[in-house]
């Protein structure tokens, strides 16, 4: 997780600055290098593997870690910072809230960020599990290097893909690889078995849906036996649509 070293208040606003942030502001954001296609060239798929185990990582530690279980709430591209040594760093939690599984909260904030928000989320229902299903959106996007988006379009293409086992079409084109057909080459079963993790990471109910940090150990180990995942609950249910939404913004509901 980011450090944070700096915080300003003022009375219409507040900055934050973060420890990763010193000296090399354009590569602070993931977002920022996803969203220009030769920026996503110069990530390898090494590079876009550790990025997202040390994802991985940070929010395991939030839900297990700390000694307290605590729900991000926000978790997407523009809220992941990467250090000058590529790491990253999970930021922003200005949403973030102590969760405690026997306690209703009928005053709690639900935040829905279109393409990264779970089924239960917009229900109004907010578990450990929601920060699980941001996660798998933001894993297959830094795969392919595409934004899943309010149509939830990339969640289907990576899903058929998957399921024609044609998982090699679900990375950037903008990555270059090494021939695949090298001896030390493990990159096609290590993409898999990414895909694999990040659909299950996207399961519409959130019993289904692994523990981040199950998620982490399946991403650092390649013995361990991974679930199949059943098909996006995408292609079934009504998504939440709210007109032309800004996919860089987030929409926030109180619940009073």
């Amino acid at each position: 997780m980011a450090t944070l070293f700096a915080c300003l208040l003022t009375a219409t606003k507040a900055k934050r600055g973060y420890s990763s942030m010193p000296t090399c502001p354009t590569r602070a954001w993931i977002s920022t290098y996803l969203g220009e296609p030769s920026l996503r060239a110069t990530l390898s798929w090494r590079q876009r593997l550790d990025i997202i185990n040390g994802i991985a990582q940070g929010v395991a530690y939030m839900h297990e870690g700390s000694g307290e279980s605590v729900v991000h709430r926000d978790l997407k591209l523009q809220n992941v910072l990467l250090d000058d040594n590529w790491r990253a760093k999970v930021a922003d939690f200005g949403t973030a809230k102590l969760f405690v599984a026997e306690r209703a909260d009928s005053s709690l904030t639900i935040v829905n960020s279109p393409g990264y928000a779970s089924p239960e989320s917009l229900r109004a229902e907010m578990t450990l599990k929601c920060d699980v299903y941001s996660f798998g959106v933001v894993l297959l996007e830094i795969l392919s290097g595409q934004r899943n988006g309010e149509a939830q379009r990339l969640l289907s293409h990576a899903w058929g893909l998957w399921e024609q086992d044609r998982t090699m079409a679900v990375l950037d084109s903008a990555v270059n690889l090494p021939p695949l057909s090298r001896p030390d080459s493990h990159i096609g079963s290590e993409l898999g078995r990414c895909i694999q993790i990040g659909l299950l990471c996207i399961q519409e109910s959130p019993d289904d849906r692994p523990a981040m940090s199950d998620v982490a150990a399946m991403l650092t180990t390649k013995t361990s036996q991974i679930a199949q995942p059943n098909r996006p609950g995408i292609y079934n249910r009504t998504r939440f649509v709210t007109g032309q939404a800004d996919l860089t913004r987030s929409t926030i509901i109180d619940l009073e």
